[in-house]
């Protein structure tokens, strides 16, 4: 994984390890806290601190090993080709584990002593009902249930004491645990793909739009100067003109920023310098028309995602015709679609002027700068954006995108 990849999983997948201990903390208090429910209706023993410092003495150690048992299912995951052998070192950690809890809770019981018990309420004869008990070994007076040494009763513990009796119950809590960190694992990992697939999709349109730069430069600077060669003699004032527009033109184009989100405004405004300078390569035989609603203007759209549908009108109807003008028509409005505002922007030519059947346009069609579009928009916007492109009945081409409506106030920088 490369050095990028990772601080940018680090950052958006993987959780704060504090955000972590918390959730975890407040799990196990939870269950703690339905452990003192529980034993708060026990009848044969009252609920006080003792009741509290053993049920803390239970589950204190979990809480801390917790944070462990995940590392250990993040470093050894139950995967792979050596999911066997992992699964065995996870199975002897929690025996050993198991054995080391319940030496500790039992220690911590011990130490506190036993629990309070409620006192009857009639007392009784110092020596029973019935007069001193008998000598020898004749029958003892039976005693009633809880009256003996700790341990004869129901117990905090969880069973009787010492460490063994306890190992079923905290076996299973640790592989409780275990499972708990594999599904978070797997959780993680899912989200992990799903944002290394993002991060791809980015960067192959990235790698589409340097695609686009490197077919444009050449293509269209050759187009360009020889157009600026022809006006050199003739015209100074609009070969200065071009050139000013071809300047602020390229380095619009090679700008590393040029994918970023830019206002519609922006955008625009590269579309004129790049049909200023068309429009001089055709001798006037081009025109453009734009029909713009204000409040699109604020409107975001990926960077330089306009020029490669008007350089398809371009070159397949301007360059094609043999007399009279191409008319380039841009438009831009906002749409109702399910109650959702979209921006519907239209690049429309009236054709090269041939008698051509209109052929249906596939999704093929189109050449590489529009197929790169489409590949763009998709990753983008993640399937949220489309291109249309079909025959209008006057032999020309419409291309229709549809974008999200993300509005850019001018107290907000650009993405």
């Amino acid at each position: 994984m490369t050095t990028w990849r990772r601080k940018y999983l680090a950052t958006s997948v993987v959780p704060p390890r504090w955000l972590e201990i918390v959730v975890v903390t407040g799990a196990w208090l939870i269950v703690a806290s339905i452990a003192l429910v529980v034993r708060a209706l026990d009848p044969e023993h009252p609920f006080t601190m003792h009741t509290i410092a053993v049920t803390a003495a239970e589950y204190l150690p979990w809480i801390l090993l917790t944070p462990l048992i995940f590392a250990l299912v993040r470093r050894y995951p139950i995967e792979g080709d050596r999911w066997a052998r992992r699964l065995a070192l996870h199975l002897i950690v929690a025996i050993v584990t198991a054995v080391t809890v319940s030496v500790v809770e039992n220690a911590a019981t011990r130490a506190l002593g036993p629990p309070p018990r409620i006192e009857s309420e009639s007392p009784r004869p110092p020596f029973g009902p019935r007069g001193p008990p008998p000598r020898g070994d004749g029958p003892r007076p039976e005693e009633p249930r809880g009256s003996g040494r700790f341990g004869d009763g129901p117990r905090f513990g969880g069973g009787p004491r010492g460490p063994i009796p306890r190992l079923p119950l905290r076996f299973l809590i640790y592989l409780v645990v275990l499972g708990a960190g594999v599904v978070r694992n797997y959780a993680v990992q899912a989200a992990e793909r799903r944002e290394e697939a993002a991060a791809l999709a980015a960067e192959l349109s990235e790698a589409r739009l340097r695609a686009l730069r490197s077919q444009l430069n050449p293509h269209f600077l050759f187009n360009a100067l020889n157009a600026v060669s022809a006006l050199a003699g003739d015209d100074p004032a609009t070969v200065r003109r071009i050139v000013a527009r071809l300047s602020s033109l390229l380095r619009r184009v090679l700008d590393d920023e040029a994918s970023r989100d830019v206002r519609l405004a922006e955008e625009l405004a590269f579309l004129r310098d790049y049909l200023e300078i068309q429009a001089v390569r055709f001798a006037g035989r081009l025109e453009f028309i734009e029909t713009i609603e204000p409040d699109t203007l604020s409107v975001l759209v990926p960077g330089l995602i306009l020029q490669p549908i008007v350089e398809n009108s371009v070159e397949h109807a301007a360059a094609r015709r043999m007399a009279g003008a191409t008319t380039i028509v841009i438009t831009a409005r906002r749409v109702a679609r399910d109650n959702v505002d979209r921006l519907e922007i239209t690049v429309r030519d009236n054709g090269s002027g041939r008698d051509e059947p209109a052929a249906p346009i596939t999704e093929r069609d189109g050449g590489i700068g529009l197929r790169n579009t489409r590949e763009r928009l998709s990753a983008h916007f993640a399937g949220d954006a489309s291109l249309i492109v079909r025959r209008t009945d006057d032999g020309g081409t419409e291309a229709i995108l549809d974008l999200p409506w993300q509005e850019q106030h001018d107290d907000e920088p650009p993405t």
